[in-house]
């Protein structure tokens, strides 16, 4: 059973209703009545754009939620040429994609990102990091700062990802997840000596390891089954020396406490934390009887 599979919601007397495509799966899905054409010229759209999935957030001027939506794609690839249908699919037929948003910001999620320290990075040769990763491809290659680690974060993108951001989008912000994770998790991890974070994705894991609040790890990894989560999890506890038994994992993202995922990671690690959101951001009736950490990466957009 895929996690995807246990991911469906309904909230008897709001619109917000379990959907399915003919091939992409519509996991959650809430509007709320207010958000017309002309109340969306007023509010910020906020997305992760991943090869195997696609969310979004609305919020008004009062940091009221007013959409949340998120689809997992039939086919989950680890590129988003493989993610490509799917997106054009989603994007060109739902009508919340042509409202007249005030302000869009967009994160990519894809595993194509690394951590470069500053004294090796050199941003007139960003595709060298990819040498030894990447096949030949047509791929841009761009990085943020993230000063409070001395690093930057290098990410490569398919042209056709931003060609269809930049169809849909054109006057979005565009940043990647893996930064705006990092530096949530980096403030939820104030005063431990170590935490260890999760955001799950539909058949994509983002791992991050701090040490009293330095980051020491980032990587993320695609998975088919329930036992490729918990390998990757393990493998990273070993690295960094730490006992599952001990340190609890903080958990972002899709997972649920009566699902398979959870039932495993729960014999091997001994404390699963869920993730809070941060209290300026209200999701309201979209919440209700729903899991707010599901809908941490979301928030991460609006957070920094």
């Amino acid at each position: 059973m895929k996690l995807r599979q246990r991911c469906g919601y309904l909230l008897p007397g709001f619109n917000f209703r379990p959907f399915y495509f003919t091939m992409d799966k519509l996991i959650f899905t809430y509007q709320d009545r207010q958000l017309t054409l002309t109340e969306a010229s007023k509010c910020a759209l906020y997305l992760t754009i991943g090869t195997e999935s696609l969310t979004l957030m609305v919020l008004n001027p009062a940091q009221e939620c007013l959409a949340l939506q998120g689809w997992h794609f039939a086919t989950a690839s680890q590129h988003f040429e493989g993610a490509e249908p799917a997106l054009r699919r989603i994007l060109g037929q739902e009508a919340i994609f042509t409202y007249p948003f005030r302000y869009v910001r967009y994160g990519f999620a894809n595993a194509q990102v690394t951590l470069v320290p500053n004294r090796l990075f050199r941003s007139e040769d960003l595709s060298s990091y990819f040498k030894l990763l990447l096949p030949a491809g047509d791929f841009v290659y761009r990085s943020e700062p993230l000063p409070d680690f001395d690093c930057h974060l290098v990410y490569a993108l398919e042209t056709s990802a931003l060609r269809i951001c930049h169809r849909y989008f054109s006057n979005g912000a565009e940043v990647h997840l893996a930064g705006t994770l990092i530096r949530n998790f980096n403030k939820i991890a104030a005063g431990r000596d170590h935490a260890i974070f999760a955001n799950i994705r539909n058949h994509m894991i983002q791992i991050c390891v701090f040490e009293r609040q330095n980051l020491r790890y980032f990587n993320s990894f695609s998975w088919q089954h329930p036992n490729d989560l918990l390998y990757a999890l393990l493998l990273v506890y070993d690295q960094f020396r730490l006992s599952p038994l001990d340190l609890p994992l903080q958990v972002a993202g899709n997972l649920l406490q009566d699902s398979e995922v959870y039932r495993l990671l729960s014999r091997f690690i001994q404390k699963i934390d869920f993730v809070a959101l941060p209290n300026h951001v209200s999701l309201g009736a979209a919440a209700n009887n729903l899991p707010p950490h599901c809908f941490f990466d979301l928030v991460c957009l609006k957070n920094n």
